[in-house]
């Protein structure tokens, strides 16, 4: 298959309906009213379950730009998995809003270059002791 390419808005969005979809799966469960996801096994019976790593794990898609999208997620998860100050389930649901406000602050700034100098000052003021 040949190799697919996207810029600019196509890209970005591609990317943000792969995020938005495993961080609305993983949200559901947050909370002590968390609520239970059923998950189709490809062998055995479903399984229910209210652990975000397990949901995420789980999570296929068949639009190409929007698995590369929650692969980056899976991928940062299995990163913060290694912190004990973050609970797993939460990286998803701070990494759309951190997606959203990034976007919506890209028409500000001259280059990404910026855009992720900005990010990054905005992030050492983030709490990080939940």
């Amino acid at each position: 298959m040949a190799k697919m390419i996207a810029f600019n808005e196509e890209a970005r969005r591609g990317l943000e309906r792969g995020m938005n979809v495993l961080a609305d799966a993983v949200k559901v469960t947050l909370g002590p009213r968390g609520r239970n996801v059923v998950l189709e096994k490809k062998w055995g019976a479903p399984t229910i379950t209210n652990d975000g790593v397990s949901i995420a794990k789980e999570i296929e898609l068949d639009d190409p730009w929007g698995k590369i999208g929650a692969d980056l997620v899976k991928r940062l998860l299995r990163r913060l998995m290694m912190l004990p100050v973050m609970a797993p389930q939460l990286p998803p649901y701070l990494r759309k809003q951190w997606f959203g406000k990034g976007y919506e602050m890209l028409p500000l700034v001259q280059t990404q270059c910026h855009l992720s100098v900005e990010l990054k000052k905005r992030l050492r003021r983030l709490p990080l002791n939940y």
